[in-house]
């Protein structure tokens, strides 16, 4: 029998597992599908659920002339998904004779617009065939209202990805004038910033001028900021001010992104680089910020050596002669430390470790793999500046810079010492240690931003926590949950 207050704990590999595979995230979208289709019996639908390939589902939404249309296509080439607007909807519907076909016949025919009631149906039944189920679906020019989206989302028609392409009115009132299509295809082109290819016969968007443009624009600025709330989990903003290039680039980006989530996230971090590059000073900062726990590897082997064990015996000679411990020593070290509950239920940063190649393999062998690798690039020269100016006052424990932060005046200047590890030349050695390890670091961990640790600490710590809440990329073709 189970005892209900016996505490469980779970591995430490398991979060690395969970994020890997998307643990917490599958559960989520289980409980999400079972809110929207409440089905009879549970357990099949969720035997299906997960059977399914999870393909994308991505609304692009913008003002008139931002370029929804072009964008929506290129992304639904790129990912293999069905284009769905509403012009092809409610076609599809008329010529299919059904009940709503016949409605907005009535309509068109007698010149009033559409419902948005029958609208919504006709997006709702075109996203349900089985092509959209298969391969996903890329909408475009709609929902254009809050309530549009809420009527969608309430029949189960819930996106991946809501793109909201952002431009001023003053550069769209410049585009509109030169918009021109193919009446063949559909393909949108402009005069000045997407020629039609030489030879091709496009045509003026009808009904288009200065005061129809003005009515469009007013009518999306009084419901874009609405609509965007309906969607706030999911919802991007796209710079599509720049070249079509830039755009779909920024998009694809997104997409690539992995969704986020109310999974718990513990922060597993590794920051590499040479000495002086400010590593300490950024793990600390970082630490104190998301109460993950700082795990240096020097203090970790200094602590083993204080407490006189058979290990702390085996490293002491390496510390004593300055020269570096054994990798399996080292690695041995510091997942003991990464074992215990505080790096398990809080994370970690590691501050220089992994220092090789062998060292890294030997951490994920043991199944603690950092999710975020940051390497802190500093020329040797700003390094050995920084390590051999640095002092200390023995009086006050005060550290001073003898350039950027010297002593306040004479009397404290002449009692300053100089750490041993921060002499030129052993400042040399540890930098050409670093140097030759480097490639072989950034070749493991191929996933790792690099930092311009030549910048002041602020701005390495504002880069670094963008780093740290950035949701991963993925592949979207793979899977877009």
């Amino acid at each position: 029998k189970m005892d209900p207050k016996r505490r469980v704990e779970v591995s430490p590999d398991f979060a690395s597992y969970a994020e890997k595979h998307e643990v917490f995230q599958t559960f989520e979208e289980i409980l999400k599908q079972l809110v929207v289709e409440r089905p009879d019996d549970p357990l099949p639908f969720i035997r299906n659920l997960l059977a399914k390939h999870q393909v994308p589902q991505v609304i692009v939404s913008g003002p008139p002339a931002a370029g929804c249309r072009t964008l929506a296509r290129q992304l639904a080439s790129k990912l293999n998904a069905v284009l769905v607007s509403v012009d092809d909807a409610l076609q599809a519907e008329r010529q299919a004779g059904t009940k709503l076909g016949t409605k907005i016949k009535i309509a068109l025919e007698s010149g009033h617009i559409v419902a948005s009631s029958i609208i919504t149906s006709c997006i709702t039944n075109r996203l349900g065939q089985d092509d959209c189920k298969s391969r996903g679906w890329v909408l475009y020019g709609h929902p254009l209202t809050r309530p549009q989206a809420l009527a969608l989302q309430m029949r189960g028609c819930l996106c991946t990805h809501f793109l909201h392409l952002d431009v001023p009115d003053e550069v769209l009132m410049t585009r509109y004038a030169g918009k021109r299509v193919d009446p063949a295809t559909g393909d949108i082109y402009h005069e000045l910033y997407h020629p039609a290819p030489e030879g091709l016969a496009v045509e003026k968007i009808e009904d288009e001028n200065d005061e129809t443009m003005q009515s469009k624009l007013k009518d999306y600025r009084r419901h874009c900021t609405a609509l965007a709330s309906a969607f706030q989990s999911v919802r991007a903003a796209i710079n599509a001010d720049q070249p079509q290039g830039e755009v779909l680039k920024a998009a694809w980006s997104i997409l690539r992104r992995k969704r986020r989530s109310n999974a718990p996230v513990i922060p597993r971090m590794a920051l590499l680089g040479p000495p002086g590059a400010g590593k300490t000073t950024l793990a600390a900062q970082l630490s104190s910020l998301y109460g993950a726990v700082h795990v240096e590897p020097m203090e970790l082997l200094r602590t083993a050596v204080a407490a006189e064990g058979k290990l702390g015996a085996t490293i002491q000679p390496y510390l004593e002669r300055g020269l570096m411990v054994p990798d399996p020593l080292m690695a041995k070290v510091v997942t003991e430390r990464l074992w215990q509950q505080d790096c398990i239920t809080k994370g970690w940063i590691l501050d220089g470790f992994p220092m090789t190649r062998a060292q890294g393999e030997l951490l994920d062998k043991a199944g603690f793999v950092p999710t975020r690798v940051v390497y802190l690039d500093l020329s040797p020269r700003s390094a050995l500046s920084r390590l051999s100016e640095r002092r200390v006052d023995p009086l006050t424990g005060q550290h001073y810079h003898l350039t950027h932060a010297p002593a306040p005046n004479s009397k404290v200047h002449e009692r300053l010492m100089q750490h041993p590890n921060d002499e030129a030349d052993v400042v040399r050695r540890r930098l050409t240690e670093t140097s030759a390890f480097k490639e072989e670091l950034l070749d493991l961990y191929q996933s790792a931003t690099t930092i311009d640790a030549e910048r002041p600490l602020p701005d390495n710590l504002i880069s670094l926590e963008a780093f740290l809440v950035r949701p991963l990329e993925k592949d979207p073709l793979k899977a877009l949950v």
